[in-house]
């Protein structure tokens, strides 16, 4: 049986998957929640797994269910960014994603255009968060921190705003028939309605789950580190390098300064 490893709350069996050599779409895409980090995201992602909407790709996956992953996501982002190589569409994101009937948070919402034009029969969903509590947490200060970079209220305002208004733009270009121009505004507190409304499932009649709050996000990330410290599997062992792609994500969506050793690692 394979071996269940415990980042805090968060338990998975880490894999060393290569998607685009052995991946391919077996379920279809359902969901695109294209929210900013650090807006229920999570929680979300938990309501969707109760609905039925299996896996989601959220953010954490990248980091501990199958590290292999982020090769890819950096050659899109390269492509994307920098024109290197070809720019991910369908047949990549269906290698890359296809297990999964829905996407969240980062990396993927880096690619909300791309995948919203991809998927066609996905809906949209847009969590929100009160901007003056979003932009308060402790990884706001810790990514100025890391990153050497200047995310202030200001400037945070206008990625916030910019980030919505874009993939509300790009889902209003799409076909009034399909799934994708479909977009539900949507904030966690409001439970099970909205969502089941938007989605024409029923309530599942279960309290709404929660996710991701703040001590808990710290402590999976001080569990990783010391599994990446101890070295307890070699899978691990470049977790660290994973979580600077994480922070790389994070710069291009936001626009604010990686430092050298960022541009170095991921740009050259």
């Amino acid at each position: 049986m394979a071996e269940v490893t415990t980042f805090s709350d968060y338990k998975c069996v880490v894999t060393d998957i290569d998607r685009l050599k052995d991946g391919r779409r077996t379920v279809p895409m359902r969901v695109l929640v294209l929210g900013l980090p650090r807006t229920a995201t999570e929680s979300t992602t938990n309501a969707l797994k109760l609905l039925g909407i299996n896996q989601l790709y959220h953010g954490w996956q990248t980091i501990f269910d199958n590290p292999t992953d982020n090769k890819y996501w950096l050659e899109a982002m390269e492509a994307k960014f920098d024109g290197k190589g070809k720019p991910y569409g369908r047949e990549e994101f269906d290698k890359l994603l296809g297990h999964c009937q829905g996407v969240s948070d980062l990396p993927a919402i880096i690619f909300a255009k791309e995948l919203i034009e991809a998927y066609p029969e996905a809906r949209i969903i847009l969590t929100h968060r009160n901007f003056d509590t979003w932009y308060s947490p402790c990884w706001i200060r810790a990514w100025n921190q890391l990153t050497g970079g200047d995310f202030s209220k200001e400037h945070a305002r206008q990625v916030y705003d910019n980030h919505y208004a874009f993939v509300r733009d790009v889902a209003a270009q799409q076909p009034k028939d399909q799934n994708n121009s479909k977009v539900l505004d949507y904030y966690v507190k409001d439970g099970w309605k909205p969502l089941c409304d938007f989605l024409d499932l029923p309530d599942p009649g279960i309290a709404f789950p929660k996710g991701n709050e703040k001590q808990v996000f710290v402590k999976r990330f001080e569990k990783a580190l010391l599994l990446t410290l101890l070295g307890i599997t070699k899978r691990l062992l470049a977790l660290l390098a994973i979580i600077l792609i994480a922070l790389a994500a994070f710069s291009r969506l936001t626009g604010c300064h990686v430092p050298l050793i960022g541009r170095l690692l991921f740009w050259q």
